[in-house]
């Protein structure tokens, strides 16, 4: 296990941090990249975990339809750059048509917050 962030982490285990910040995003990484896993994202969940951040690739664009709770959602250009965030995303919107994003990151309202997460910031899977 490593402490060195003041959070407990399992090795081996991927993590996203914000090296702009040098503050740890989300302990867990979690991608979403087969065609299926990218159509059904976080559709229907009751809860999403607050430690986890879903890697959505390709994907410039997202909606929101069947959702059940708010989401905090990160546009990423290929190499990991912040393009734009959306905080508390609700239910049944559409965001980043047109957009130069390659994939978003998606996750429990309060993850840009809880990672300093701004336009601008490297994001890193540690």
């Amino acid at each position: 296990m490593d402490d060195t962030s003041g959070q407990m982490q399992m090795k081996n285990e991927p993590a996203l941090w914000n090296t702009s910040r040098e503050i740890q995003v989300a302990q867990r990484w979690v991608p979403l990249e087969s065609f299926s896993q990218r159509f059904l994202g976080l559709m229907g969940k009751k809860s999403i975990p607050q430690d986890t951040a879903f890697w959505i690739n390709p994907c410039p664009s997202i909606h929101t339809f069947f959702m059940l709770s708010d989401i905090d959602v990160i546009f990423l250009d290929r190499d990991m750059k912040v393009l734009k965030t959306v905080k508390r995303m609700t239910p049944w919107r559409v965001e980043g048509l047109f957009s130069k994003a390659s994939s978003v990151v998606e996750g429990a309202s309060g993850l840009i917050a809880n990672g300093q997460v701004q336009v601008g910031d490297q994001l890193k899977v540690l």
